[in-house]
C-alpha cells in the first residue's frame, strides 16, 4: 500500500513539475528576463529546468524524510536486492530441508504407532502375570494347609510306627526264649526249628509292615507329590548298529511312551510346556563341564541322542526318569539315561560279602542281610552298570530265601561268610538274578545256596 502511494505521490509531482516548468517559462519569456548575460529564451529555458530539478529535489528530500521505506530503497537498494536474492537461495534449501524432514518423519511416525501397539502389548502381559501371581499365592495356601494336613497324618503314621516297633521288639524278645529253649532241649529241637522259623516269618512280616509305614509316611509327607524324583517314566532298548534313522524313531517312540504316562499320572499341559518336557541335564553332564549349559529345546537335544546311539557296537538302552518332585496337574520334567548293554556279572561271579555272626538272633541277621542287599549289592551293580527296575529296584529280594540264608547262619557256629553272587551272566539290562553262599568266614571257596530273580518282586 505504501508503495501504490509514492508511486501516485511520484507521478503526481512529475506532473506538477511540467505544469509548473511549463507556466514558468511562459512567464519569463513575456518579460524577456536575462541571467548572466543569455538571451531570454535560453534565461527562460535554464529557469525551467532549475525550477523542475528543485522542486524534485524537494520533493525527493521530503519523500525521504517522511518514509522510511523511501529512505531504506533509496540509501541501501543494491544490498537489499543481493540480500533478497541470498533469501531466495535459503529459501530453496529450507524447501529442500524441509521435504527431507518430511520423510524422516514418516517412518518415526510408523515407530511410535508401533512402540504404542508393542506398550498395550505389554501391558496386557503384565495384567495376566498379576494374575497369575494371585493364583499362585492362592495356591501356595492351599499347599500349605495340605501340608499341616500332611504333618498331622504323620504324626499317626508315627505313633502306628512306634507301636510296630515295640511289637517287633516283643517278637525279639519272643524268638530269644525260643533259642534258649532249643538250646536246652535237643529233643525238641525239630519242633523247636518250624517254630523258630514261624516266628522268623512273623518278624520278616512285622519288618515289612513297618517298611510299609515308613514309605507311607513319607508319602503323607509328600501328599501332593505325584512323581518322585527319579521314578521311571518310561525305557526303550535301541539295537546295536542301528541307522539314524532307526534311532530317531525309537528316540520319537520313547518321548510318545513318557508322555502318555504322563497323562496317565494326571499331568497336564501347562506354561508351553507339554504333559512330559525333556530337560538337558544328561546331556550337559555327558558333554564335560567345560561346554556351555544353554537352555536346550527337546528339539535340539534328541539329535545328540541320535548321535550317540546310532551305529554303536552294542545295544542302548534310553531310560526317562523324572528329575524332581512333581504335583499332579503339573507338567513333568524328565531326562533320558543311556545306558550300553555291556557284560556286569559273569555266571557265579561275586557281588559283595558280609560276615554275620551266628550269636545274633534270626531277626537281627535278616536285618543284616537286607541292609547287604540294599548297600553293598546294590552299590557294586550300579558301579557295574546294571539297570535298576522301574521302581529303581535292585537287589531285592523277597523274605522267604533270606530266611533259609539266616537259619545256615545259625546252624555254624562260627562267625559265616554270606556272599552273593550271580546266578547266571548278567548284562545291564538283564534283571539281577543271585545266589547266596555260606560258608565260616575263614574259608575262600564259597558254595552257591539259594537263588532268586528280581523278577519274584
Amino acid at each position: 500500500m505504501g508503495t501504490i502511494l509514492v508511486l501516485s505521490l511520484l507521478i503526481a509531482v512529475c506532473g506538477f513539475i511540467a505544469y509548473t516548468g511549463d507556466l514558468l517559462g511562459r512567464r519569463l519569456g513575456k518579460r524577456r528576463l536575462t541571467v548572466f548575460g543569455l538571451r531570454p529564451r535560453h534565461t527562460a529555458v535554464l529557469c525551467t529546468v532549475v525550477t523542475g530539478m528543485v522542486i524534485a529535489t524537494t520533493t525527493l528530500g521530503v519523500l525521504l524524510g517522511v518514509s522510511a521505506g523511501v529512505r531504506r530503497a533509496v540509501t541501501q537498494g543494491e544490498a537489499l536486492v543481493r540480500q533478497n536474492e541470498d533469501f531466495r537461495v535459503q529459501q530453496a534449501g529450507l524447501l529442500g530441508e524441509r521435504a527431507r524432514l518430511q520423510q524422516e518423519i514418516t517412518p518415526l511416525r510408523q515407530q511410535n504407532s508401533e512402540l504404542t501397539r508393542s506398550n498395550r502389548t505389554m501391558k496386557t502381559a503384565n495384567d495376566d502375570l498379576l494374575q497369575s501371581q494371585s493364583a499362585l499365592k492362592k495356591r501356595n495356601l492351599n499347599l500349605e494347609s495340605a501340608s499341616t494336613r500332611a504333618q498331622r497324618s504323620l504324626g499317626d503314621a508315627l505313633t502306628e510306627q512306634a507301636s510296630v516297633q515295640r511289637q517287633l521288639a516283643r517278637v525279639h524278645s519272643q524268638l530269644e526264649q525260643v533259642t534258649v529253649a532249643l538250646g536246652k532241649s535237643s529233643h525238641d529241637l525239630a519242633a523247636k526249628r518250624q517254630a523258630n522259623l514261624a516266628i522268623a516269618a512273623k518278624l520278616a512280616e512285622l519288618t515289612a509292615r513297618e517298611r510299609d509305614l515308613r514309605a507311607k509316611a513319607d508319602m503323607l509327607a509328600l501328599a501332593d507329590v505325584k512323581v518322585r524324583e527319579g521314578e521311571e517314566l518310561a525305557r526303550i532298548t535301541v539295537p546295536a548298529y542301528a541307522s539314524p534313522q532307526e534311532a530317531l524313531a525309537q528316540i520319537q517312540a520313547l518321548l510318545t511312551r513318557v508322555r502318555q504316562t504322563a497323562r496317565e499320572m494326571g499331568a497336564k499341559r501347562k506354561a508351553g510346556h507339554l504333559e512330559a518336557y525333556l530337560r538337558n541335564s544328561r546331556l550337559t553332564h555327558m558333554l564335560g563341564s567345560s561346554v556351555e549349559s544353554p537352555n536346550l529345546s527337546e528339539r535340539d537335544i534328541v539329535p545328540f541322542f541320535v548321535q550317540l546311539v546310532s551305529h554303536s557296537a552294542l545295544d542302548v538302552v534310553l531310560r526317562a526318569q523324572a528329575v524332581q518332585n512333581t504335583a499332579e496337574t503339573e507338567p513333568i520334567p524328565f531326562d533320558i539315561s543311556p545306558y550300553w548293554n555291556v557284560l556286569a556279572f559273569r555266571k557265579g561271579e561275586e557281588i559283595a560279602s558280609a560276615t554275620l555272626d551266628p550269636s545274633l538272633t534270626r531277626g537281627q541277621i535278616l536285618e543284616q542281610l537286607a541292609v547287604l542287599l540294599r548297600t553293598k549289592v546294590r552299590k557294586a551293580s550300579m558301579d557295574r552298570q546294571v539297570i535298576p527296575g522301574p521302581r529303581n529296584e535292585l537287589g531285592e529280594v523277597r523274605y522267604d530265601p533270606l530266611l533259609e540264608v539266616a537259619e545256615k547262619v545259625k546252624q555254624l557256629s562260627v562267625p559265616a561268610k554270606v556272599g552273593v553272587v550271580a546266578a547266571r551272566e548278567v548284562r545291564s539290562a538283564d534283571p539281577l538274578e543271585i545266589d547266596f553262599y555260606v560258608v565260616p568266614a575263614e574259608k575262600t571257596v564259597a558254595a552257591r545256596a539259594t537263588q532268586v530273580s528280581d523278577r519274584e518282586q
